[in-house]
């Protein structure tokens, strides 16, 4: 029987429960894994279609902080903004920020994608305390 538990370790500590057998499956952001060094021999890395297990609204967005006054640097910068991801990270957050009133254990994730003619497509799961996990839900 699968049993889920909620960690907040880092990526070393995750790693060790796994090869120590308190974990059998260790969910989590890749990207931190991959830049910090951490695949190893005896690790497989599965990557998860969001349609089986829908992320956190921004999840995955990667910001570049810097002084607002610091005029070259930001220009410095300029070319890394992807303005795409801007909009859809911007979306996404606002839509959490309307959903603050959710039941205290309710999970909500989803992501925005821009689509031809200024279209946006949705997708999104809210999980409410007991309730039953259905099929992600989408809109155009």
């Amino acid at each position: 029987k699968l049993q889920v538990a909620s960690s907040h370790s880092d990526w070393q500590t995750r790693l060790r429960r796994l090869h120590s057998v308190d974990y059998e499956v260790v969910v989590g952001a890749s990207a931190g894994l991959h830049r910090n060094g951490l695949t190893a021999p005896r690790t497989e890395v599965m990557s998860l279609d969001p349609l089986e297990l829908m992320p956190a609204f921004g999840q995955g967005a990667l910001a570049l902080l810097c002084l607002a006054e610091d005029e070259e640097v930001i220009s410095l910068l300029a070319e890394y903004n992807d303005e795409e991801a801007r909009t859809c990270v911007t979306l996404e957050r606002g839509l959490l920020r309307k959903m603050q009133r959710l039941p205290r254990g309710a999970a909500v994730g989803g992501t925005v994608e821009l689509l031809p003619d200024n279209q946006l497509r949705l997708r999104g799961l809210l999980a409410l305390p007991g309730s039953s996990a259905e099929e992600p839900s989408s809109s155009s």
